[in-house]
């Protein structure tokens, strides 16, 4: 079986408290050269913490224990740094793709491109550099619709290193009104529409408008664990969702975890 990738989002809840200096909103304007050249700097372990020890919210916590059940590497989608992996320790900040004082500047694809391709921070990446590194790998991209945005346009490009990009990537977002033509057909729209499906995909655990999204994603990695492939996993999810009603007045199901 292929190597799985499961890239989520980072999540304001924080196991350290960062300082004012790590807040994106000290900077006039959420200036990106500021707190790049002022981020930087941060290379002491004692001024770091660990990817996996420092987001604390409900639905990286779940994420985070399938992906450890499974054998699954984690990745995440941080506004503050791009794409992290999972054991990569940075200093604790608080900047966000979501509506926060710490919010980074409109456009958000434009920010995502200066933090990924940056002379200041040595580990960060982008998703077409984590796509390259793998190419014939699996990747399952799970995050609410801000962070889809932000990853666009480097997202379009990272397919372009897949060996087969149908069979390889999964993106679930609650709104993909967004994605390109080239990456429609791989996408599972997680929206409140699987709040009316019998739970048990779920093992009937309790599901949240702030879960829901990362709820489709450990059921996608399980089925891919158990042999399912990219494309069958893709229709059934959604064939199971087509003649669903959505909830009434539906809260935005699109993991919304206040992501940082």
């Amino acid at each position: 079986m292929k190597n799985i990738h499961f890239i989520t989002t980072c999540t304001a809840q924080k196991s350290v408290k960062p300082s004012i200096k790590q807040c994106l909103n000290n900077y006039k304007d959420n200036n990106y050269l500021d707190w790049l050249t002022q981020l930087g700097p941060y290379r002491k372990e004692e001024a770091t913490v660990s990817v996996d020890e420092l987001y604390t919210g409900q639905s990286f916590k779940i994420a985070k224990k399938t992906c450890e059940a499974l054998n699954i590497e984690m990745h995440v989608l941080s506004a503050g740094f791009g794409l992290l992996d999972f054991k990569q320790r940075i200093p604790p900040y608080n900047a966000s793709f979501s509506p926060s004082k710490d919010k980074v500047p409109s456009p958000s694809n434009q920010w995502w491109k200066k933090i990924t391709t940056n002379e200041y921070f040595n580990f960060s990446r982008s998703v077409k550099d984590l796509f390259k590194e793998h190419p014939n790998d699996i990747f399952i991209i799970c995050c609410g619709r801000e962070y889809l945005f932000a990853i666009k346009d480097d997202l379009h490009d990272a397919i372009t290193s897949l060996s087969d990009t149908k069979k390889q990537l999964i993106v679930i977002c609650s709104d993909i009104s967004k994605m390109s033509a080239a990456i429609e057909s791989n996408c599972i729209k997680s929206d409140s529409r699987f709040k009316n499906v019998p739970q048990q995909i779920f093992n009937n655990n309790s599901i949240t408008d702030r879960t829901l999204t990362t709820h489709v994603g450990c059921v996608v990695m399980k089925k891919l664990v158990d042999g399912s492939t990219v494309n069958s996993i893709i229709n059934e999810l959604n064939e199971l969702v087509k003649d669903v009603a959505p909830q009434r007045n539906p809260k935005d199901s699109n993991n919304r975890t206040s992501s940082y």
